[in-house]
Parts: C-alpha cells; sequence; structure tokens
C-alpha cells in the first residue's frame, strides 16, 4: 500500500470502510479506530514514567500519560485539521485520522507495547565463605560485557574456574525466592532476619501500652533492576541494609502516670516502671552491578555480623538474573505446549482416575472426543492425534453429550510447564445436561527422548 501511494499523484491517503480500502485525497481519508490500551497504560515503561509518578496514578491519568507519549512522539509542525483524540474510561483510545496516521500510531503503540513486555526474573544465593575466598571476589575485575558472555556459556567466574565447582565448597546460608519483578522496578532479593522482643520502652509505658517491643536485626538486600536498551545486560542497584543489636539498655521511667481508680476518680502519680531501650547499629551500602542476560555474578558484601567477624568469617551474594520479554516467553511456551500435546492428550482420555469425570462430560461408552478452543490456546489446526481406541471429531450442538479437552492456561511451574485442561460437553444434550465442566492440573517435561505429563490434582 506504501508502494501504490507513493506512486499516485497529487498527494494522496487511504481510508479502510469494513473491508474495503480507498485510496483519495487526504481530507477525505479520515476514519475512527478504537484501541483498547490497558496492556500499554498498566506498565511504568509504555508510559515513560517511573517511581511515585507512576504509583499514585490512577486508570484515567495513565490513560493519559500514555496518549500525551503517543501524540508528542508522532506530533507534526502543524496540528492536522481533522484529527481527534478520544478517552474512554481510561481504557480505550478512540483516534480519528486518515489510513497513513493510523499505521504510524499503531506502530508506535506497539512499540510501547514491547517496552512495557520486559521484565526480569532472579534469584539469588546467600553464602558464608572464608577470608581468603572473600578478598578473591573482592579484589575481582571488572570485565567486558563480551569477556563475560564467553565465561557465561562456559559455566564459569569472572575468575575462569566453573561456578558450580567454586560455591559447593562454600557454606550455603540461604536461598532466595525466584522473583520477577518489572524493568526498573524495585524488588527485595533476599533478606535474612532474626525476631526479637524485649520489655516495652518508656514511651509505651506513658501511653498505658504494656505490649511487648518486637525488633528485627540481620540482612536486607534489594534491587532496582533495570535492562539495557540493547538488551544484554542487567543494571542491579543493590542496596544492603543490615541491623545489628549492640545492647538492650535497661532504664526507669522516672515520668507520671496517670492511675484509674474505679468510681473514684484519676490520680498522678510518679512511674516505677523499668523500661527498655534496644541500641541498634544500622548500616547501608548501595553499588550498581552489571549481569550479562542469564549471567550470574558472585559479589563481596560489606555487611559482617559480630558472630562472623569473630570466626573470621565473611558473606556473599551469588545473583543470577535473566531478562524475560513477555511475548518471547509466550512463544517459547506455546512451543513446549505443542510438543507436549499428545502425551497430553492421550492421558487425559485414558487416565484411569478421569473415568467418571469424562463419562459426566461425554457420554460412557463413547470413544470420540473434540478439541475446544479457548481464549488462552487454539489447537493448531495440523494437530490430529492418533489415541488407539478414540477418534477425533468436530464438537456439535446436536445429539449426545461429546467430551471436549479445552485448556484454559498454561505456565512455567517448578514441575516444569504447568497445564490447566477442562473438560466440558462439546456436544448436545440428548442424554441429559453436563453444565460447567471440571479443569485438571497437569505437570509436563521433556527427559530429551519424550514428553512426560502427570495429573497434579483435581
Amino acid at each position: 500500500l506504501d508502494k501504490v501511494l507513493a506512486k499516485v499523484e497529487p498527494k494522496s491517503d487511504f481510508r479502510i470502510d469494513g473491508t474495503t480500502i480507498t485510496i483519495t485525497t487526504p481530507e477525505r481519508a479520515f476514519f475512527t479506530v478504537e484501541h483498547d490500551i490497558r496492556g500499554p497504560a498498566a506498565k511504568a515503561e509504555s508510559l515513560g514514567v517511573k517511581g511515585s509518578v507512576f504509583r499514585v496514578a490512577d486508570q484515567a491519568q495513565r490513560a493519559a500519560l500514555l496518549v500525551d507519549r503517543l501524540v508528542t512522539t508522532l506530533s507534526l509542525p502543524q496540528p492536522v485539521v481533522g484529527e481527534t483524540f478520544e478517552v474512554l474510561n481510561g481504557t480505550r483510545l478512540v483516534i480519528r485520522a486518515t489510513g497513513v496516521r493510523h499505521t504510524e500510531f499503531v506502530g508506535v503503540m506497539g512499540s510501547f507495547t514491547r517496552l512495557g513486555d520486559v521484565a526480569v526474573t532472579t534469584q539469588c544465593k546467600l553464602y558464608e565463605v572464608d577470608d581468603a575466598f572473600y578478598k578473591k571476589i573482592k579484589k575481582a575485575k571488572r570485565l567486558r560485557i563480551e569477556d563475560e558472555e564467553k565465561l557465561l556459556l562456559q559455566g564459569k567466574l569472572a575468575q575462569g574456574v566453573p561456578l558450580a565447582q567454586y560455591m559447593a565448597k562454600q557454606t550455603l546460608l540461604v536461598t532466595g525466592d525466584e522473583v520477577s519483578v518489572d524493568n526498573g522496578h524495585m524488588t527485595t532479593l533476599l533478606a535474612k532476619q532474626a525476631v526479637h522482643q524485649c520489655l516495652p520502652s518508656p514511651q509505651q509505658f506513658r501511653a498505658g501500652q504494656k505490649e511487648l517491643q518486637t525488633f528485627f536485626t540481620g540482612l536486607v538486600l534489594n534491587g532496582v533492576l533495570e535492562v539495557s536498551p540493547d538488551r544484554r545486560l542487567i543494571h542491579v542497584a543493590l542496596t544492603e541494609k543490615g541491623t545489628e543489636l549492640d545492647e538492650i539498655r535497661k532504664v526507669k521511667d522516672l515520668g507520671l502516670r496517670i492511675i484509674e481508680h474505679p468510681g473514684k476518680g484519676q490520680e498522678v502519680a510518679p512511674a516505677k516502671d523499668i523500661a527498655e531501650i534496644p541500641i541498634l547499629n544500622e548500616t547501608k551500602h548501595t553499588r550498581t552491578i552489571d549481569l550479562p542476560d542469564g549471567g550470574t555474578r558472585v559479589v563481596a558484601l560489606h555487611y559482617r555480623p559480630r558472630s562472623l567477624e569473630e570466626k573470621k568469617r565473611w558473606l556473599v551474594l551469588v545473583i543470577t538474573a535473566r531478562i524475560v520479554m513477555e511475548e518471547e516467553e509466550r512463544r517459547f511456551l506455546e512451543g513446549y505446549l505443542e510438543n507436549a500435546m499428545p502425551a497430553l492428550v492421550a492421558d487425559v482420555l485414558s487416565n484411569p482416575r478421569l473415568k467418571t469425570t469424562r463419562d459426566y462430560c461425554g457420554t460412557p461408552g463413547d470413544k470420540r472426543f473434540a478439541l475446544v478452543k479457548s481464549d488462552a490456546w487454539t489447537w493448531p489446526k495440523d494437530f490430529q492425534p492418533k489415541i488407539k481406541g478414540f477418534d477425533l471429531t468436530d464438537a456439535s450442538p446436536k445429539g449426545q453429550r461429546l467430551l471436549g479437552i479445552r485448556i484454559d492456561r498454561f505456565q512455567w511451574a517448578t514441575s516444569g510447564l504447568e497445564v490447566h485442561v477442562t473438560f466440558v460437553n462439546a456436544g448436545g444434550s440428548d442424554n441429559g445436561q453436563a453444565p460447567g465442566g471440571c479443569t485438571l492440573r497437569y505437570s509436563a517435561r521433556s527427559d530429551d527422548e519424550r514428553w512426560k505429563v502427570e495429573l497434579m490434582d483435581r
């Protein structure tokens, strides 16, 4: 279409009417398109803002930020006469423009969405190490990204030593949860804290509060994770917050206390309580770490509790991070699901635990089944499973009940690929209704030779 417009004289544009494309003058090329903007408006990166500006903005304000950025990006020296924008409920953007301008808006909106699709998955481990190991990590020189990527492929540290071999000799203290965080956002990477209690403080006594004080000591590691523009690096702004207990100081509350005498009023008297004040030593250290996508870094921490100092031991953090792009991740998931489908359908049809459920949604004794599409998954047209004793057929609203198999959800899990399969009636109701359906949870994984599926629960 661009090539055609480039050859048409005088200057032309296009308009879409249903399924018809009309090449005409720019003045007559206006038409209206409505866009659902809930996806891009939910991501700070799509809006070009971060921090509190994004957090405090409501749906309408976020929509306004998105539209402002869109219009500014494609602004012309002069306003386009007849071009209009309208935001409805903070969720829909209605644009009236020419065909060429609509194409530009769609392209920019897509780029905003891709920016918001970037996230980082990370996991950390906290180790206790000896003095020699700590100094070696502390003195390690920063490498070029190209060299780090080569070592990453070899599974080695910056010192050229295999990572697994290096860390197997150290004492693992805590393994952090695997967390996923949007690009540019902060998350708690790992925390190891002890809970303490002591007597109420003087302020608590004076307020008539007699509950014990609760306070925490230990280490909290937070990080702001940001992906570089070329998507090769992950910048981690790492913050260590360490808290140590120096002493619990006992003090006599010398203030005044109001004492209630039932039926006789109040009395002001000197306090005689023994209160406690925990004296805490708090430290904070921030630094920036760069990791290649999928890479691992061993970081020498500054926080050193007194118990380790006495043993001449230190703490190091092993951090692994991977860039996740939702669209790319979904393609990987869909590829794995396609490979697992034959084994999945075979188990769904033959698993003896599911016989009663199959008979409820289908017809007992009927060996036919249908593959039903959902919002999450459409079965490939070329997928024709050959399951011994069973026949694939099309769904039909007539006749007897017909067992329908639908996939409503699939995602990564610790057990492999987690798939939510639902049995429904894909046929008629001549032999009775089968309202609703039954959802099953499967795990699927590959051992490089074949796919194995397991029914997790009902």
